[in-house]
This record gives structure tokens, sequence and C-alpha cells, in this order.
């Protein structure tokens, strides 16, 4: 394995929650393969719409990231 890809060997545990408020816990039951080598930038939108960008929002207390186009060329090399 390459020096910027380890094995973590603790147990994980996700919870994942899609835009319309579904939600899964999701329990690893072998070692996670972590690349710790920075993407290729894609673009990073503010809001809650996918690929839109907000100018502003109405919410104090809430802040929501949708990211797009981010790649990891050195895995397909």
């Amino acid at each position: 394995m390459p020096a910027n890809i380890f094995q973590i060997l603790n147990m994980i545990t996700l919870q994942i929650v899609n835009l319309v408020d579904l939600r899964t816990i999701g329990i690893a039951d072998s070692p996670i393969i972590v690349d710790r080598s920075p993407p290729v930038a894609g673009k990073v939108n503010d809001g809650e719409i996918y690929k839109v960008d907000l100018d502003y929002t109405m919410y104090p207390d809430k802040v929501s990231v949708m990211y797009n186009c981010y790649r990891l060329d050195h895995l397909y090399e």
C-alpha cells in the first residue's frame, strides 16, 4: 500500500442522513482504508440545493454545504 494510504483497525460507526432526513447507521465489520492524499479540487457550494450556490441564507443556526467534481486521480494511475 502507498505511504498515504493506511488501514484503521478500530471499529467505526457511521450515521448517514440524506436530503429527506432518512437515516441509517452502519458498523464496519472489517478495517477501513483511509487515503490521506488530497483530491483534485472541485466546486463547493453553500446551501441545500445540489449544484446551486446561495448568495445568502435565512437560517442563523444552520449551514449546509454540497460539493462536486472532486477527483482522486492517483487511484486510477
